[in-house]
This record gives structure tokens, sequence and C-alpha cells, in this order.
């Protein structure tokens, strides 16, 4: 399949509902003690294909990631796995990079890494057995993303970074970078 899309514009952009919309494409994944963070799975044929986690920007949300982009219409006729996460909403969602970055998420110190673990371990108990891991982020979310490939470094073997950067230490000499 090939995608077909026109650049977009602010205006074509989703705003960010209080609750998660029943137009986003994928399934609600129930993440314990993790209620409050919107967590949907895009599934395709192959549950041993690759999963790519998406991180959204500050401020942003799944509905928003999505309407920026195709990779929820393609990537399951690809046979690529997605995980659509939710940074946590203090009151605007955002991600906490390495406790500096951004908002009230690095203000507060919040354990983002406590959820995508969780997140990861709920997805494999929906039956995914991915064959690779790729973290992809925006903006805020793409410098979690950094962190994230790091951090979990025995887990992600790419991150791609779209609009921002965590500078982290990170000595894993194995791990693909993308840099937007």
């Amino acid at each position: 399949k090939t995608m077909h899309h026109e650049p977009t514009t602010q205006k074509q952009w989703v705003d960010c509902p209080r609750t998660l919309n029943s137009n986003v494409r994928g399934t609600r994944l129930v993440v314990p003690k993790y209620k409050n963070r919107p967590t949907v799975l895009q599934t395709a044929s192959n549950p041993n294909g690759p999963l790519v986690v998406m991180l959204h920007g500050m401020r942003g949300c799944i509905e928003k990631l999505q309407s920026q982009t195709d990779i929820e219409e393609l990537a399951p006729s690809w046979g690529v796995n997605l995980l659509w996460l939710s940074g946590a909403p203090l009151p605007e969602r955002s991600w906490n990079t390495n406790n500096r970055c951004c908002g009230e998420s690095g203000t507060r110190r919040v354990d983002d890494y406590a959820y995508i673990d969780a997140a990861l371990k709920a997805a494999r108990a929906a039956g995914l057995r991915p064959s690779r891991y790729v973290v992809v982020g925006k903006s805020n979310g793409a410098g979690m993303a950094v962190s994230v490939g790091c951090h979990f470094h025995e887990v992600f073997s790419v991150v791609v970074s779209v609009a921002g950067f965590a500078g982290v230490s990170c000595t894993r000499a194995n791990l693909s970078l993308i840099a937007m």
C-alpha cells in the first residue's frame, strides 16, 4: 500500500478530548494502574510482526498524532503492530524526559518508564510477540523516545525522533537512531 497523503495544516489537526474518542483507530488496551492514560493497540495479521510504540508531543494525544500521520492506516497492511501511548494528564499530557522536561510531568518527576513497561506487558498479554521493537516520538514525545530507547536498551532496537531530542547518556552502540 502506498501513502498518498498531503501535508496537514494545524487547522486539520484534531484537538485532544478529555476522554478517548471512539474514532481512534485500534483497540483500547487496559494497562493496570494507568487507567487515566488512554492506550491503544492496533494489531496486524501477524502478532510476531514488529511493534512500533507511538509517543505524542506535549499537550498532545493519540487522536492528534493520528491526525498528523497515515501510519495508523498503513502499518497493519505492512504487518506492523502499533501501540499508541499517552503522557500523564497533569492537566495537559506530557512526558517526563529525564526529570528536566517537559511541563508538569518533568516537574513532578512522573515515572513514565513504569507506564511504558506496563503497556508493553499489556500488549504481550494481548497476544503480541514482536520480532522487533521500535519507538517513535514527536516533539516532547521524541525526547521521551530517545530516553526510552536508552533505558529499555534490551527491548528497543530503533528510535525515531521527530522534531525533538533529549540529551541523554546512552552508550549502547547497537541502537539505531533516526532524528528529524
